[in-house]
């Protein structure tokens, strides 16, 4: 009977340590859980912006040279590029690296032309100036040489009087002018940005799970940056316009905006206040 009277207490203790190391089980899981961002998390979509007044331009060129062979209309263009390249030092700061080709091309065209020798044939056999002419006229080949420039202008302040001067080259033609960041100024703007970014991710978070609740960034992915300006004045000018320009053109270069898109994975140890 004695026996029979301790099996309820034994029971008791086996149910007591079942239900203990359960607990310490779902404790430790639960730590395990936030600890390595499987508890409670939010995720947050949030961009960030920073801006400054671009430091340097872009300014794309032409440069056209013809000749009636080949190995002429090369000299040429090799000729007027000296001339350019004599323009574009004193504001290059003598760094000519700043220019890059970015295409060339050397093409034959043709022309139509009177020959001579064949009008004073016809004027000598029938005196007609207007039907020898047309008789006489012939087509010639001609070639053409083509190379597009791409100048970075370290400075703004000079762009202006730049233009001008390019004008007075008949040989160049010029296209878009466009206000840039320097790669300095791209990194360091990037920096800003993805800080105002997770800044403006932790605001998002805190204002959905409450202020009282503490919160760790558990995983940052950077969605990418894009570059652009929201204040500008883009000039594209043809030799032909500036030409008849008094004084040299204004060139308005504005601010230039970089975003950071990002997607932050917020953790919690409570539900949301």
């Amino acid at each position: 009977m004695a026996a029979n009277n301790t099996r309820p207490f034994y029971a008791a203790i086996v149910i007591l340590g079942i239900i203990a190391i359960l607990s310490v089980a779902a404790l430790f899981v639960s730590q395990d859980r936030f600890l390595f961002g499987s508890g409670y998390s939010i995720p947050v979509t949030a961009t960030g912006t920073a801006s400054a007044v671009p430091t340097q331009i872009d300014v794309s060129l032409q440069v056209n040279a013809n000749g009636t062979t080949a190995g002429m209309a090369t000299a040429n263009i090799s000729s007027a590029l000296n001339t350019l390249n004599q323009t574009l030092y004193r504001y290059l700061n003598g760094n000519l690296s700043k220019i890059s080709t970015q295409s060339y091309s050397l093409s034959t065209n043709y022309a139509t032309a009177v020959n001579n020798t064949k009008y004073l044939k016809c004027m000598l056999q029938i005196g007609n100036s207007s039907i020898c002419s047309s008789e006489a006229r012939e087509s010639r080949p001609y070639y053409v040489a083509s190379e597009d420039l791409k100048v970075t202008l370290p400075q703004t302040q000079s762009i202006g009087m730049l233009l001008q001067n390019l004008s007075e080259m008949n040989s160049i033609s010029v296209g878009a002018v466009s206000a840039t960041l320097s790669d300095a100024q791209i990194s360091a703007l990037r920096q800003q940005a993805l800080q105002n970014a997770i800044q403006n991710a932790t605001s998002e978070a805190k204002a959905l799970v409450g202020n009282n609740t503490q919160i760790y960034i558990g995983n940052i992915t950077v969605g990418g940056s894009s570059y652009y300006p929201y204040y500008y004045n883009y000039g594209t000018f043809s030799a032909a316009s500036l030409a008849t320009t008094a004084t040299a053109p204004q060139y308005y270069v504005g601010v230039n905006k970089v975003t950071e898109s990002i997607v932050v994975a917020f953790h919690y140890s409570g539900m949301p206040a």
